[in-house]
């Protein structure tokens, strides 16, 4: 070193001796810190390629070994090497098939060591995102669901929310609705919330003891009820479709709106009969009366029973084998008391057992 004077005050210099003559040697460096990749679940063995380090210390320090710093998640990924004489390809892959649903992202640390002395060593941030498949089909909270409704329910009216979930993503997890069995129209469905309404009124449903689905039974309440058992799908929008289903009990509360109607055989318009009292035998069958009630269970059940006319106890109304049907007999008495009158104004009530009870 050589001063163009020489100096007016003291000079100190450090001096710092690198064995060889070279310069320090710089640490492994990655293009970029930090990058993001994507891996598909469920596929196993996915290679993604990833930048190498660069070592500028010069051909003795530029073999470079790669590992990924141990850490949550690390060990269900792997680094391989692909040397060749003009380059060396690095690759990223996964050694398990990931799962979306357990974990989603990773966050992995990749070092890059020279062989140098003293060993230097660089880091690479590689955040992972795990791609979603429509691996999973929607699920309904429970296999049935049951309810009670009017069976005058308007239209329109609301009957039952169906909900079901789906732990996929995007539209691999984006959940419709549809009805299988609307019984006629009587039910519809919004197919994004899953609310059942009633699309028709009154509502009719078949009368049943015992209800069967595909996987379970499901008994119910008494014979006299009348059961709807709809069946509802919910289904994604992914590739491929998948779908779940469950079943909607409805149980018909009847209402008690129409009274009985009675009719008789035999008779005139004038709800008149013309007999011949004298020559009638015991027992003989005068009339069949049959009654009708449009309503159901307990409200469409009826008797029937002969109310006044009768004092002289001339008639007798005997229930027949069928149900709704009743046989007017002449009773057993004797001639001389069935020919004490000439008319014979018979009064009849029925009514059903409905709440309220109705009568005709």
């Amino acid at each position: 070193m050589s001063l163009p004077s020489p100096p007016r005050h003291l000079i100190y210099v450090d001096v710092s001796i690198v064995s060889g003559g070279s310069l320090p040697i710089p640490t492994p460096t990655f293009p970029r810190p930090v990058i993001n990749v994507s891996f598909a679940e469920n596929v196993p063995s996915t290679k993604v390629q990833i930048d190498t380090a660069k070592d500028r210390s010069g051909s003795d320090n530029n073999n470079i070994e790669y590992s990924i710093v141990q850490d949550e998640g690390s060990d269900k990924f792997l680094l391989t090497l692909n040397r060749t004489a003009s380059k060396t390809l690095l690759y990223l892959s996964n050694k398990v098939p990931l799962d979306r649903e357990e974990m989603d992202r990773y966050v992995l640390n990749v070092s890059a060591q020279d062989d140098g002395i003293p060993v230097r060593i660089g880091y690479l941030k590689v955040n992972v995102l795990v791609l979603d498949a429509n691996d999973n089909a929607p699920t309904f909270s429970s296999e049935l669901y049951e309810l009670n409704i009017s069976e005058s329910a308007p239209m329109n009216a609301f009957v039952f929310q169906m909900t079901a979930s789906d732990v996929d993503s995007g539209p691999n997890g984006s959940v419709k609705y549809r009805l299988i069995d609307s019984y006629d129209g009587q039910f519809a469905i919004d197919s994004n919330s899953g609310d059942v309404t009633v699309a028709k009124s009154p509502l009719n449903c078949p009368s049943s003891c015992l209800i069967s689905t595909n996987s379970m039974r499901a008994q119910t309440r008494s014979c006299s009820e009348f059961t709807c058992m709809i069946s509802v799908e919910a289904f994604d929008s992914g590739q491929p479709q998948m779908s779940s289903r469950s079943y909607l009990a409805i149980y018909l509360l009847a209402e008690n709106n129409h009274s009985p109607v009675t009719s008789f055989t035999n008779v005139q318009s004038n709800n008149t009969l013309f007999l011949s009292m004298n020559s009638l035998k015991d027992e003989t069958v005068i009339s069949i009366v049959k009654i009708s009630d449009d309503d159901r269970g307990d409200n469409g059940r009826v008797t029937l029973s002969l109310t006044s006319g009768n004092e002289l106890s001339v008639f007798r109304l005997d229930p027949s084998s069928i149900s709704v049907m009743y046989l007017l007999k002449i009773a057993n008495v004797d001639v001389e008391r069935r020919a004490k009158k000439l008319i014979y104004n018979l009064n009849f009530l029925a009514s059903d057992f409905g709440t309220p009870r109705r009568w005709s």
